[in-house]
C-alpha cells in the first residue's frame, strides 16, 4: 500500500469550503468552482450537517436529517447532490450544510 508523501511527494494544495443545499428538494444539484487540479491526484473529502434537524413526514413515516454527497466533476468544478429531502410538518424548513476540502497531491 502506498503510502501519501512516502517518496518525497507530498500534498500540492488543499482547498476548502462549505455548500448550502437547499431544503425541501430531494435529489438537487448545485455546484462550486474551484482553482484547477489536476484530477488523477486529486481527492474530496466531505461532511454533511443539517442546518437544523428538522423532522419530517411523508408516507414512509417520520424521519430527519440530510444525506448528500460530493464530487469532482472536472478539474475546475464540484458538484452537490442532496439525497434526502430536508422538510418539516409546520416546523419550518432546515438546510443542510456541506463542508469539503480537495486534496491535491504531488
Amino acid at each position: 500500500m502506498a503510502v501519501l508523501g512516502a517518496s518525497g511527494g507530498g500534498i500540492k494544495s488543499i482547498q476548502r469550503g462549505t455548500q448550502t443545499q437547499p431544503s425541501g428538494v430531494a435529489g438537487g444539484e448545485n455546484t462550486a468552482s474551484i482553482t484547477s487540479v489536476d484530477t488523477s491526484k486529486s481527492f474530496v473529502n466531505s461532511s454533511v450537517a443539517p442546518g437544523g434537524q428538522a423532522a419530517y413526514y411523508s408516507s414512509w413515516g417520520w424521519g430527519q436529517g440530510v444525506g448528500a454527497g460530493v464530487r469532482l466533476t472536472s478539474s475546475t468544478q464540484l458538484t452537490f447532490r442532496t439525497g434526502l429531502k430536508i422538510a418539516s410538518n409546520n416546523l419550518g424548513e432546515s438546510q443542510g450544510q456541506i463542508y469539503w476540502e480537495v486534496v491535491e497531491y504531488e
